[in-house]
């Protein structure tokens, strides 16, 4: 490919697992600071063979062959629901960036995305960039968060006097705080703040094992009551309290976390447990701000499946009643478009070999290109 614009798809299952997104994106090499504009967006749910596979494998609950068969199976079930969308919309391809199915992370040691990249490169005869976490990690840095350049991106065009953030309301939580010094010198921050629906999926379907969704709007979290007993007891984790740079996962926050306090709160009702992980959620996130960052952002854009619950929307607006809080689709992207979206950017970064600011971001030692390209 020697054209600088390209039609870019950006694939993406988060840590909650609650299916896969596909956005299409346009990208335009243009210089140092190339721009992307949102195209399109399908998402479809996983199998429920293939989610429960991969719910035990987050867990290390897979041999290391089972694990080496879902890799293989989770890049073909990638290519296979892709060729259908691409087929039924008519998009035309010319990159796929997939970030694949995050099974294990620890920051600065190692992280682990399962899907193996061949079957869309095969299927689609294109390039595709994936394993973007690896060579960060190599550099001693996190290997996340990565969607921070995409943020940075989107909120630039707007950035003035005031400081903006960014936020991403996936499994795990993480925001993005940009703010121009009176020198004009640019503060970019970007971290992982703890959970955002993790907790609450989990709970979830731990009482409705039937079911693969969700406290669906936070309705039932919004009828429940907190415990401030247990709540106070959550917030003393160590992560919470550490300076970024920062990361975490299901390995700080997932079914280990809940196995502690399985007891208290198998005392509490269903909407009771809900609310109680829905404050939890909140209130770290309101805290990542007003303890860990100088100044308080004029406006916080949203993005990520917590959009939709509004429980959690409700309570961290409680929580940061002076800062103005907007969504991501403000800036022309739906919600659940910004992960997919951000790797369909990392993609093109790496395709261009236009390496990224890592150090204050991810505290990785230098820049690099992030990804591997298999064509």
């Amino acid at each position: 490919m020697t054209k600088k614009n390209l039609n870019i798809v950006g694939i993406m299952s988060g840590t909650s697992m609650d299916g896969v997104d596909y956005v299409l994106c346009r990208f335009k090499n243009v210089g140092s600071s190339p721009k992307i504009e949102f195209l399109d967006l399908k998402s479809v749910q996983f199998s429920t063979k293939l989610l429960d596979k991969l719910h035990l494998a987050a867990q290390n609950k897979l041999s290391l062959w089972e694990s080496s068969e879902l890799h293989f199976e989770l890049g073909e079930f990638y290519s296979k629901k892709l060729k259908a969308i691409a087929k039924s919309k008519a998009w035309k391809i010319d990159l796929i960036g997939l970030h694949g199915q995050t099974v294990y992370h620890r920051g600065r040691h190692s992280s682990l995305q399962l899907g193996d990249a061949n079957f869309l490169s095969q299927d689609f005869n294109c390039p595709v960039v994936s394993n973007f976490r690896a060579a960060d990690v190599a550099l001693g840095g996190h290997g996340a968060p990565l969607a921070p350049f995409f943020h940075k991106t989107l909120l630039l065009p707007l950035l003035k006097s005031k400081a903006l953030a960014f936020h991403n309301l996936g499994g795990i939580s993480n925001l993005t705080y940009l703010k121009k010094t009176g020198s004009g010198r640019l503060q970019f921050h970007s971290f992982d703040t703890g959970p955002a629906n993790i907790l609450m999926n989990l709970e979830y379907m731990r009482n409705f094992p039937d079911s693969r969704g969700y406290d669906r709007n936070g309705l039932m979290a919004s009828k429940g009551t907190v415990s401030t007993t247990i709540l106070t007891k959550m917030l003393r984790h160590p992560f919470l309290r550490k300076k970024f740079p920062k990361s975490c996962g299901r390995e700080e926050f997932g079914e280990e976390f809940l196995k502690i306090y399985r007891n208290s709160l198998n005392r509490l009702s269903v909407e009771d447990r809900l609310a109680t992980l829905c404050e939890f959620s909140a209130l770290t996130i309101a805290e990542a701000y007003s303890k860990l960052l100088k100044d308080l952002p004029e406006t916080i854009y949203f993005s990520g499946g917590g959009v939709y619950n509004r429980s959690l929307m409700s309570r961290i607006q409680y929580y940061l009643p002076d800062v103005e809080v907007k969504t991501s689709l403000d800036l022309g992207w739906p919600a659940n478009a910004i992960e997919g979206g951000a790797f369909a950017l990392l993609a093109g970064y790496r395709y261009f070999e236009m390496p990224l600011e890592l150090k204050p971001i991810t505290g990785a030692r230098k820049n690099s290109l992030l990804g591997q390209v298999t064509i």
